[in-house]
């Protein structure tokens, strides 16, 4: 059985648990670890190894101010740093090199299909919204529904791995598969792991309704739920439509667009041009 040996020990590091410089000064978790730094610098590299491009509204969480505010040092302490601005170009040629390899690879370990059976469990807010959207696309007679998503996403082919409050078990196709877990030699990623991309410009991911599945019985979509990111209960009786996403436009950036235009006050006339100016109105007195 080949294995892909990653060459860049910087994108190494980002796909497994974490990566430091020479001294140690500098440690970044990767991906595999959580989302985080790691995985926002990840997903920067697949954006651009790829050409991937989100519409302005619909950009990844990865880029909001939201998401980046209590990790921004870290992130320009990244981007200044001689192991990543000097190999850019060699870690996105190697990404792409991975995705050439795992695609190879799922003909040898899926033949004769397009599609993996992969599964995605969610839990909390998630599967209280991708639940609620379930029941009024069902309830309106839709099949699918879509919902906002990372470029990267966690997968596995194990369908009784991290038990949460639901659950989606879809075919995915293989060309969205970037990589996964049985490629590596090392353990870089969790066992029977695989991350799947998202490159549609909107950002939606989308879900056939036989596909949710919910995981607890007991996880009432009716009742209220604490949401401890925003320290309040989850609205019960909003209502989503068959599109959702999670990203606000407000939080992508610092830019305020509008700015308060004022007439600028006029400026005092200097004493020269005061005594010229008299002298010039005395003249055209006596002429």
């Amino acid at each position: 059985m080949k294995y892909f040996d990653i060459k860049n020990p910087f994108l190494k590091g980002l796909i497994g648990r974490y990566v430091s410089d020479e001294d140690g000064s500098l440690i970044v978790h990767g991906l595999s670890h959580g989302k985080g730094v790691g995985s926002t610098l990840l997903t920067f590299i697949v954006k651009k190894a790829f050409n991937v491009h989100r519409f302005p509204m619909w950009e990844d969480r990865h880029f909001t101010e939201n998401f980046n505010r209590s990790r921004q040092y870290k992130l320009t302490e990244v981007m200044r740093h001689e192991m990543f601005i000097n190999h850019i170009d060699d870690i996105c040629n190697e990404m792409r090199n991975i995705y050439m390899f795992a695609q190879n690879r799922l003909d040898e370990d899926y033949p004769n299909q397009d599609f993996v059976k992969l599964y995605r469990n969610y839990k909390g807010e998630y599967a209280l919204i991708l639940l609620r959207m379930q029941k009024e696309a069902l309830a309106k007679g839709y099949d699918y529904i879509e919902i906002g998503s990372d470029i990267l996403n966690s997968f596995t082919d194990n369908p009784n791995t991290y038990g949460m409050d639901a659950h989606i078990e879809m075919e995915i196709p293989k060309s969205d598969i970037l990589y996964y877990s049985s490629i590596f030699k090392d353990e870089l990623m969790e066992s029977e792991e695989f991350i799947v991309f998202n490159g549609r410009m909107n950002g939606l991911f989308k879900i056939p309704t036989n596909c949710i599945k919910q995981s607890v019985k007991d996880f009432d979509i009716n009742g209220e739920h604490w949401n401890y990111r925003t320290q309040s209960y989850y609205n019960r009786d909003r209502k989503y439509g068959l599109e959702y996403n999670f990203i606000n436009f407000p939080d992508n950036t610092h830019v305020k667009f509008s700015k308060l235009h004022q007439e600028k006050p006029a400026k005092e006339i200097g004493i020269v041009k005061r005594i010229l100016k008299k002298l010039l109105n005395e003249m055209n007195k006596r002429t």
